[in-house]
């Protein structure tokens, strides 16, 4: 009987000699080789599962599911209504706005550059994260009416760098100030640290400022 040429392979490597009676050496290394591939391919396959896992995690608790923006450039002018409205939405569980914007941070005769945003403490939590990653402090201070200065909030790592703890003084500086007789003036304002996170990133850092131009979007997995 002829068989194909898969299975006449397969029967070489598997059949083992009449006068051996047990299984060949041939057929031991394939069996094992099979084995060992299989076993390297599903660890590789499980670490590489739970390394994605876990960035995603990481990611999706620092940022929200779905940002929406004005592509016109200003920014979004009645911040209210278009939460009302994406809130209608089906599967959006909550709303944030929010402000993004590119400053530099000295504290310590230190100075970083970093990403700066500001969150509206109250409905912040119910978005990312970041209430729950934080270290130190507490979110809240951002709220306080009696605060010496306005609060603010960094990582861990940026804190590290400043030397700073809870109640340090932090400069925030936009370069892009106002134009003066003598040019270009960077616009300065000093912040109280309330509160230090880590969500396991080194880019993202939250402050409180006065107005929210984008919106963060939370939404329901679906099955």
């Amino acid at each position: 009987m002829k068989f194909p040429f898969e299975i006449f392979i397969s029967l070489r490597y598997l059949k083992s000699k009449k006068k051996y009676g047990t299984v060949s050496l041939n057929t031991f290394v394939s069996v094992a080789g099979v084995m060992v591939g299989v076993a390297t391919s599903i660890i590789t396959l499980s670490v590489m599962t739970g390394f994605q896992g876990y960035f995603r995690d990481k990611i999706l608790s620092a940022i929200s599911h779905v940002v929406v923006m004005d592509f016109s450039g200003k920014g979004v002018r009645d911040e209210r209504a278009l939460q009302e409205k994406v809130e209608k939405v089906p599967h959006v569980l909550a709303t944030t706005p929010f402000i993004i914007n590119q400053v530099m941070l000295a504290a310590n005769e230190r100075v970083q550059g970093v990403v700066v945003r500001g969150i509206d403490p109250r409905t912040e939590g119910k978005v990312t994260d970041l209430e729950k990653n934080i270290r130190d402090g507490s979110l809240t201070a951002l709220d306080r009416k009696d605060a010496r200065l306005p609060g603010i909030v960094i990582g861990e790592d940026l804190a590290r760098k400043f030397g700073a703890t809870i109640g340090s003084t932090i400069t925030m500086v936009n370069p892009l100030g106002e134009t003066s007789a003598m040019g270009m003036v960077p616009k300065m304002r000093k912040f109280e640290l309330v509160a230090i996170f880590d969500a396991g990133s080194h880019w993202k850092e939250a402050g409180r400022l006065s107005s929210a131009r984008r919106l963060d979007t939370k939404r329901k997995a679906r099955p």
